[in-house]
């Protein structure tokens, strides 16, 4: 029978039955009590299968898909609830999924009155993340802030169900708004985010908000997760206890030592991710605070993955909170500060400690990089005045995937170039002498000029450091690599396997003399012979040295 006959002839029937997959401008075979169903089984597989692969698909994996885009457009800061609008407009199959699946209403992100209520109801049961952003506001317009009042709205819808809060972000947060949203406890509440302003985090951030001590008593039992951004919240264990992770950002605690933070990291032995960004402490040690601190011991924190600490004022706050833990070895160090003219590493890094009891994972470090001046954002821009050092492990193999142990990124103290020269001269001297690299293998250096420190300086690091099986020297002066040649009176590197040349304009006379040097001294037991020699943009090597230098060692060419 032809299948086109079948559909007109079932035009005026009173029912229709649709395919499960099909889009909204397909006709479908409806039901009809004179039509045998089972001889209409064929005709509609045939019609199923004209439909784009797409609507094949069973609805379960339709609503699998939605969801996990639906939660990362969350966790990347985008609209779920416009997602999840554009998806209801593609298709009458696609909306009913969206519908009919609770979890896809259980995101609040827009300060609308509306659209929060249609989430309360569609979600049902299902636990709610809330995100109530309005962006920056300026405080003398608040009041007047149609964005500011859409928020505040919300608060009451919200309430009705803080039972089923597992997540919740306000900016432009202030004590009454925290009080509308706190009148009751939230039990099922896992994460808190709390900015009073709004925007990035920076040096010129003011403590805004004051949050009462104890004003979270019993009304948070579950809370993990905890961000303030310029809301000041005392620094009273009881405020903070057993978090898994912590975030402060741009507060000054008046009248306070940076001593109480210990008591929070003795109640959160838990703690995985702990942020201080742009944080003061106005008062010294107290003498008591001082005697108490002789006798403490580091305080164990077996699960902290990543302490990350941003414009401390006092780089004693710093050494001192990194001198007081004891995190496991594989501790991501994150430090982002201003340098004074007579800092050095010693100033920045607890290396007056027993680091196997402190940060032992800097004892694991395996490969290093070191940069003088970052590049620029913009081709046309001048490089950045700041050093970058970048320490990674490998778990002892090199086919093991870096894990991050310690990234610094320094800028120049603003009083003359010359005390930057010295200053990044001395941080590079600090390595193998201050901070001890036994573990050390690959050696990285980017942008090292005569200007920052002589080529007897740079050897007397390197002599420091004879684990070194792979040094890569990028836009380095030619005296730098000369310095690797075997003399009599020194080996460098003595287990250098590869040596990787990255804009260097070192002439082919000069690096032919560093390799034969130490291919001669390859019959030495104490002595790796150079394998490898990987050279990019090297434009003084002509094709002539390159076959010349070929004889000892492997030759790999990168343009």
């Amino acid at each position: 029978m032809d299948d086109t006959k079948v559909l007109r002839a079932t035009d005026s029937a009173q029912a229709q039955i649709c395919t499960s997959n099909s889009p909204n401008d397909t006709r479908t075979v409806p039901l009809n009590t004179g039509i045998d169903i089972r001889a209409t089984e064929p005709i509609a597989a045939r019609l199923n299968w004209q439909l784009p692969p797409i609507y094949r698909l069973p609805s379960e994996i339709f609503g699998h898909v939605f969801e996990l885009a639906y939660f990362a457009s969350f966790e990347k800061e985008g609209s779920a609830m416009e997602f999840v609008q554009s998806l209801s407009l593609v298709s009458k199959l696609w909306r009913g999924i969206v519908l009919s699946n609770p979890r896809l209403w259980s995101i609040i992100d827009i300060p609308n009155r509306l659209a929060v209520k249609a989430c309360i109801a569609q979600s049902k049961d299902v636990p709610l993340r809330i995100r109530l952003l309005s962006g920056h506001i300026p405080h003398f317009e608040l009041t007047t802030s149609q964005k500011y009042r859409a928020a505040k709205e919300c608060i009451a819808l919200l309430a009705t169900c803080i039972d089923r809060w597992l997540s919740l972000s306000h900016d432009n947060i202030h004590m009454e708004t925290l009080g509308l949203l706190f009148a009751d406890p939230a039990p099922n509440l896992e994460t808190l985010q709390l900015d009073a302003e709004s925007g990035p985090e920076s040096v010129s951030g003011d403590t805004i908000t004051y949050i009462p001590d104890g004003f979270f008593h019993e009304k948070l039992p579950r809370l993990r997760r905890l961000r303030l951004l310029s809301c000041h919240l005392p620094l009273n264990p009881s405020n903070y206890a057993n978090l898994i992770e912590l975030g402060l950002s741009m507060i000054t605690f008046d009248d306070s030592s940076v001593f109480p933070l210990l008591g929070i990291l003795i109640a959160c032995p838990s703690l995985e991710l702990l942020r201080l960004h742009y944080v003061n402490f106005t008062a010294l040690l107290s003498e008591a605070e001082s005697l108490a601190l002789a006798k403490i011991t580091p305080i164990a924190m077996p699960r902290l993955q990543e302490l990350s600490i941003a414009y401390f004022d006092s780089p004693e706050f710093r050494k001192f909170i990194l001198g007081m833990i004891h995190p496991p070895c594989s501790l991501h160090l994150r430090v982002v500060n201003d340098t004074e003219p007579s800092d050095d590493l010693r100033s920045m890094l607890p290396l007056h400690t027993d680091l196997e009891r402190t940060l032992q994972s800097l004892l694991d470090i395996e490969e290093l990089a070191f940069t003088f001046g970052l590049e620029p954002f913009h081709v046309t821009s001048e490089p950045i005045d700041a050093w970058h050092i970048q320490a990674v492990s490998r778990g002892g193999s090199p086919d093991h995937p870096p894990s991050p142990l310690m990234t610094l990124r320094l800028f120049p103290p603003g009083s003359g170039n010359s005390e930057g020269l010295r200053l990044e001269s001395r941080l590079f001297q600090n390595i193998g002498r201050d901070l001890h690299l036994p573990q050390l293998k690959t050696l990285k250096i980017t942008h090292l000029d005569p200007e920052i420190m002589s080529a007897a300086v740079f050897a007397g690091v390197l002599d420091r450091l004879p684990s070194i099986t792979l040094l890569e020297l990028v836009s380095c002066s030619p005296v730098f690599v000369q310095t690797l040649a075997f003399t009599s009176d020194g080996h460098l590197c003595p287990s250098l396997e590869t040596l990787r040349l990255q804009h260097s304009s070192i002439i082919g006379e000069d690096l032919l003399t560093v390799i034969e040097s130490r291919a001669q001294a390859m019959d030495d037991v104490q002595h790796t012979s150079l394998r490898r020699l990987v050279l990019e943009d090297c434009c003084a090597i002509d094709q002539s040295t390159i076959l010349k230098l070929g004889g000892p060692v492997e030759v790999i060419v990168l343009s």
